[in-house]
């Protein structure tokens, strides 16, 4: 099993070596650090997420991708701007 899986990563290294990746654009207005305008206007959503993504996310076995999905469910299902949700709105 393990020379499967290191074969099917060795093929993967070699067509990602063969394709020409086109260059990184970085735009200066993005930033990964939340303005401060966004945290006071979505305070409830952020301890809602936060706290749902913790106490899901501690859970053994339950994963921190499992506490990602609940927590941006319910931040999605208690909004006001449902139709912004997956389109890159705050």
């Amino acid at each position: 099993m393990p020379a499967l899986v290191g074969a099917f990563g060795f093929a993967e290294l070699l067509l990602v070596m063969r394709e020409r990746r086109p260059p990184v654009e970085l735009s200066p207005v993005d930033s990964v650090i939340p303005r401060l305008r966004d945290v006071l206007r979505y305070w409830r959503t952020i301890i809602r997420s936060g706290c749902i993504g913790t106490f899901i996310g501690i859970i053994p076995g339950v994963g921190e991708d499992s506490a990602a999905w609940t927590s941006y469910a319910a931040a999605k299902r208690a909004s006001a701007e449902k139709e912004l949700f997956g389109k890159g709105s705050v």
